[in-house]
Order: C-alpha cells, then sequence, then structure tokens
C-alpha cells in the first residue's frame, strides 16, 4: 500500500492510496480405499485459489470559514475496487496404475468485481456548541450493471461546558443516520445460471442504522462516560436456482438494535503513581423481522434464519421422555421420545458482553495492564461430543453407570437439543508489562530511549462449556455466498501466546 498528503495551500489538501492485495492457496486431500469399494485404492484431490484485490482512491479536502460563527469542511473523492477470484479442483481415482494414468476430473470457476463510487461529505462547525454534517455516496457496480446510493448525517450539540474543576465539566448528544451495503462481488450466492434463465431484479443488500449518543466529563475530569443507542434493519436477499423452472430470489429484512457503554476513570492521578480503568458494556438483539414469502430459510444443516428469532440460530429435536423399560440399566434408542419438530435451541452468537481494563504505572519507568473478556448469551453445538457417541466411543455409549439421561442423548443418532450448549466465557485476555530503562542503558545500545515489554494473550478462560473452547469453536466455516456455519468440531482451542518486545528511540 502507498498513501500520499498534499496540502499546496492551508486551506486544502489531497490525498492518495493505492493497495494490492494477492492470495495464492493450493490444498491436496488424499483419501484411502474403502472397505465396501476394494476395488479403488484411493482417490486424490487438489484444489487452487487465486485472489486479487486492488484499491485505488483519490479525495481533497477544503477547510474555510463561512463567518464569524460557522466554519466548513468539504471533502469530495473518488473510490475504485477491482477484485478477480479464480477457483480450480480436480479429483483422481487410484485403481491400480497410481495417480498418474487414472482418469481425471475437474472444474473451475472465476469471478470478477469492479466499483466506482463517488463521494461528497460536509461538515459545519456552529460556533463551538453544534456540529453537523452531510454526505453522500454513490457505487456502481460493473458487473451488475447496477449502482446505489448511500446518504448519511451526523450531529453533536454540547449541551453543558465548564472548567475542568466542576463536577459536571461536559455533556454533549449526538445523533447519526446512514445507509450503507456490502459490495455484490463478496457476498453475492454461489448460482450458476442455466442458458436463456431470466434473472430477476436484485438489489444490493443495504443497511440503514440510526445512532442517539451522550457523552459525559464528570468529577472533575476524572471520569467518561458514553452512551450509545441503536437500531440497525439490513434488507437482504436469498436466491436459488430450479433446473428448467427458472431462478428465485426471495428478499428479508434483519433487524439490529442494542446499547454500548463505556466508562474510563481515573482512580489515581500524580507523577509517582496512576491508575485508570476503562469498563466497556455492551448488548445486542437481532430478529429476522420478515422473509418474503417464507417463514424461514436453512442456513446449515441446523441452524435457520426464521422471522422473530435471531438470524443463524440452532433448531434442533428435543428428547421428551426417556425410560428404562426393560430394567437393564442401559437406554437404547427405542426408550427415548423424541419430539415432532425441531425446536429453538439457541443462537451461536453473544448477546452481551462486557471487557474491564486496568492500567497502572509507577513513575515514568513501570507500566501494567490486565483485560478481561466476558461474553454471554450464546449457544454452542458440540459436533465434536455428537460424533464420539455417533461411532460409540463417548462414555454414555458404553458404560453402564452414565446417568440415564446423558445415555438417552447418545441413544439418539441425530443431534438432539442437549448437544447444544451454554457457551458464555470469560478470558484473561492480555497481561502487559512495560518497563523504559534508564537512560544510560539507553545510550549503551546506542538509542535515544529504549523500552522493554512483555506482554501475554489469552491465558485463561472460565467457562461452562464441555468442549475445548467456545471462542475458537464458535469460529465456525465460510462457503462462499452463504452465512457461516457454526459447529465445534474439535476445534483447537485459542493458543496462549508470549511477546517480548525491544524498542528502541533514536
Amino acid at each position: 500500500m502507498i498513501a500520499a498528503r498534499w496540502t499546496p495551500l492551508s486551506w486544502i489538501a489531497f490525498h492518495g492510496l493505492a493497495g494490492f492485495d494477492a492470495l495464492n492457496q493450493s490444498d491436496t486431500a488424499l483419501w484411502p480405499y474403502l472397505a465396501s469399494t476394494p476395488s479403488l485404492l484411493g482417490s486424490l484431490s487438489q484444489g487452487a485459489l487465486w485472489s486479487r484485490h486492488r484499491t485505488l482512491e483519490l479525495s481533497a479536502a477544503a477547510t474555510g470559514a463561512l463567518s464569524a460563527l460557522v466554519s466548513s469542511t468539504t471533502t469530495f473523492g473518488v473510490q475504485q475496487l477491482r477484485d478477480s477470484l479464480r477457483q480450480e479442483w480436480s479429483s483422481q481415482i487410484d485403481q491400480g496404475t497410481g495417480f498418474g494414468g487414472g482418469p481425471v476430473s475437474g472444474a473451475s470457476q472465476w469471478r470478477w468485481g469492479n466499483s466506482f463510487g463517488y463521494y461528497i461529505d460536509e461538515r459545519l462547525a456552529l460556533g463551538r456548541r453544534v456540529a453537523v454534517s452531510a454526505a453522500v455516496r454513490h457505487d456502481h457496480f460493473k458487473e451488475l450493471q447496477r449502482g446505489a446510493t448511500y446518504p448519511s448525517f451526523t450531529a453533536t450539540w454540547v449541551a453543558h461546558a465548564a472548567s475542568d474543576s466542576a463536577s459536571l465539566s461536559r455533556l454533549a448528544f449526538r445523533a447519526a443516520y446512514g445507509s450503507a451495503g456490502p459490495r455484490p462481488f463478496a457476498d453475492a450466492p454461489e448460482v450458476f445460471v442455466p442458458i436463456g434463465t431470466a434473472i430477476p431484479h436484485i438489489d444490493p443488500e443495504r443497511t440503514t442504522s440510526t445512532e442517539l449518543g451522550a457523552d459525559a466529563t464528570l468529577l472533575r475530569g476524572r471520569v467518561d462516560a458514553q452512551v450509545t443507542y441503536y437500531t440497525a434493519r439490513s434488507h437482504v436477499f436469498d436466491v436459488s436456482v430450479s433446473p428448467g423452472v427458472g431462478i428465485f430470489s426471495n428478499s428479508g429484512t434483519i433487524r439490529n438494535r442494542g446499547i454500548e457503554a463505556t466508562v474510563t476513570g481515573k482512580v489515581l492521578t500524580g507523577p509517582a503513581a496512576a491508575w485508570d480503568v476503562t469498563l466497556s458494556l455492551w448488548g445486542n438483539q437481532n430478529r429476522l423481522v420478515n422473509f418474503g414469502f417464507a417463514t424461514y430459510t436453512v442456513l446449515g444443516r441446523w441452524q435457520r434464519a426464521t422471522v422473530g428469532y435471531p438470524v443463524g440460530g440452532y433448531w434442533a429435536y428435543a428428547i421428551q421422555s426417556f425410560a428404562d423399560a426393560n430394567g437393564d440399566g442401559i437406554i437404547t434408542a427405542s426408550e427415548v421420545v423424541v419430539g415432532p419438530e425441531p425446536v429453538w435451541s439457541g443462537t451461536p452468537y453473544p448477546t452481551q458482553g462486557a471487557m474491564l481494563t486496568s492500567e497502572w504505572s509507577l513513575g515514568r519507568s513501570f507500566r501494567a495492564a490486565v483485560t478481561l473478556d466476558y461474553r454471554a448469551g450464546q449457544r454452542l453445538f458440540n459436533e465434536a461430543a455428537f460424533d464420539r457417541c455417533v461411532y460409540g466411543t463417548c462414555r454414555a455409549a458404553v458404560d453402564p453407570r452414565t446417568p440415564l439421561a446423558e445415555q438417552a442423548r447418545a441413544a439418539v443418532l441425530y443431534p438432539t437439543t442437549d448437544y447444544f450448549e451454554d457457551a458464555d466465557y470469560l478470558k484473561l485476555r492480555e497481561i502487559s508489562l512495560s518497563f523504559s530503562t534508564p537512560p544510560k542503558l539507553a545510550a549503551a545500545l546506542r538509542a535515544r530511549a529504549a523500552t522493554i515489554t512483555l506482554a501475554g494473550r489469552n491465558l485463561a478462560t472460565w467457562t461452562g462449556y464441555s468442549g475445548g473452547d467456545p471462542e475458537s469453536g464458535s469460529y465456525g466455516t465460510i462457503v462462499p455466498g452463504r452465512p457461516r456455519t457454526i459447529a465445534d468440531d474439535g476445534s483447537l482451542p485459542v493458543p496462549h501466546s508470549w511477546t517480548l518486545r525491544l524498542q528502541l528511540a533514536y
């Protein structure tokens, strides 16, 4: 990436940016022979992916005073984004002649995207108390021969301003409204259209959001607080192809609303010792408001987007009852009664969280910090536990001393609601220690100053989840053009890491 800035005059500035990203990936999978097909000695699958992303952006910003109380900043910019993606697959079966002599089957896919956008932003400062801004951006997507326009507006009002010695030294309110959308190239569904099939008109996805917030400085500048309420509505679509019939699209609306709050306090201030604490809290409610002519769409084996529920939530069959009918102490599938329809089993996405950071300093030499991260409200499909029971390797499938409820879960050959576990967790996200060396020691390294920092990340996890790590298990897998499928199939826990850094200043 190359970025440049040029200020030929005091009231105008030009910006330029050019960037390039490239990804080359290749994978090979060798599958051994199956006992059911002894004539096949194995199969070899190979795949390759080449992805390119190019960015070019130019903008100009002019600042000036319209009157004694009003100042203006006007920005105009253009941006071009270009993408290309090529994938190739091949598969070969060894029938005794080796992989060099057997038949090869394969396929390839190529996609591209080219968008050109331009925007204008106007910001007005009305004295020291009021600031407003308005912006509009238009994007044209060449591959779709379609465009989209996104307006936005913000306003800030400083309702109270006093000296830093007052108990309430500042109180401000803010509001914002705007819309934005993802690039169709990145999120377009994988739809292969038969020749001659009419393509319906599908607008680019769009999210419109509104925010209301307040900022305050309290206790003579020792406490800063911020709170924001937001609501967002996203227009999305789902596309499917019916061979010989046509293409069907179904649009829907997703609503998110929530609250975020941050409080920063200076517990101790002084040259000898200082202590700062920051607490961040958030909560989010996600719902699928409507989905055209359907009540839900399937996102994965056990995930759905259902009207009135969070998008991507789990739906599974529930065990209604079980009984040891023959009194042998072992529950079999015939002794378990499962409900006739899948029921809501929770969302894999956190609905609330908090982060606490505490920083200490002793003089100018020592600094230390600790960060705790809390996520709650989510559940996680423990697919690894289900697989072990299906293949008869979990304790409940082989040990008659296991509680009957666990045996009943293991006896059912498909996931029930019991496998969708509470995945709340608290993590010791980071610890850091920093020491600024004396000038003589830095001079020995021929530097003006030297700082040594030791930092550790993801050092501990507290959770009731029975799998390896509720965070890494919730990463899931991504299929291009489809929502993320989330299930813990035995993912490795997030690794603990330590970093020792020496920073020199000259």
